[in-house]
């Protein structure tokens, strides 16, 4: 999946996209949100959950790989 395709997505295509397509490489917490990290090809996006881990708020998607210092 192309970065163009991914984006062309609604939020709950975007995900299925990422579990299905993508892989996960890394995860943190920051101000009580439990984030994840995947790589879908040349792309990475980050998925911001409740500390709960039971819902979205919301995601971000970067190619630069500064966007991956807080992992390093």
């Amino acid at each position: 999946m192309q970065a163009r395709q991914f984006q062309a997505l609604n939020a709950h295509q975007q995900l299925r996209g990422l579990l299905l397509n993508g892989a996960c490489i890394g995860e943190r917490i920051q101000q009580n949100k439990h984030i994840l990290l995947f790589q879908l090809r040349a792309t990475f996006v980050e998925v911001y959950f409740t500390s709960k881990g039971d819902r979205i708020l919301s995601s971000r998607k970067f190619r630069s790989p500064v966007g991956l210092k807080p992992y390093l």
